[in-house]
């Protein structure tokens, strides 16, 4: 337990340093649908870089579908360093939350197939 308090510690003083150096990611708080800190709480073991790919929680999904997850992804690029946004993206959908094939979160590219321009 005091390892995890130590790592949510470290997480926290991230965030602040994070949205101190990024203006425009404070100001996401007020134009995305969600709470960033509820999510990276709530959501923190199913989406880190390393470990096996652990189906998200209860809360977990609640946090992320009632966030506007295409809104956030504009903002994801400080963190992408410490969460894998590929995990981030799956935990979204394994919670029935849908990203449009061809976002960009942060540098990834939710795949599939992108609808086509109209003729």
């Amino acid at each position: 337990m005091r390892c995890s308090s130590f790592a949510m510690l470290v997480l926290l003083a991230s965030v602040i340093l994070a949205i101190g150096n990024f203006p425009s990611f404070s100001s996401a708080t007020f134009l995305c649908k969600g709470n960033l800190l509820a999510i990276m709480n709530e959501c923190q073991y199913f989406v880190k870089f390393d470990g096996p790919i652990i189906p998200p929680s209860k809360s977990c999904c609640d946090v992320l579908n009632n966030a506007d997850i295409t809104c956030w992804c504009k903002y994801i690029p400080p963190f992408q360093h410490f969460y894998s946004v590929e995990r981030f993206i799956g935990a979204v959908e394994t919670c029935g939350g849908k990203v449009a094939a061809g976002t960009k979160c942060g540098s990834y590219i939710v795949p599939g197939i992108s609808p086509s321009p109209s003729p």
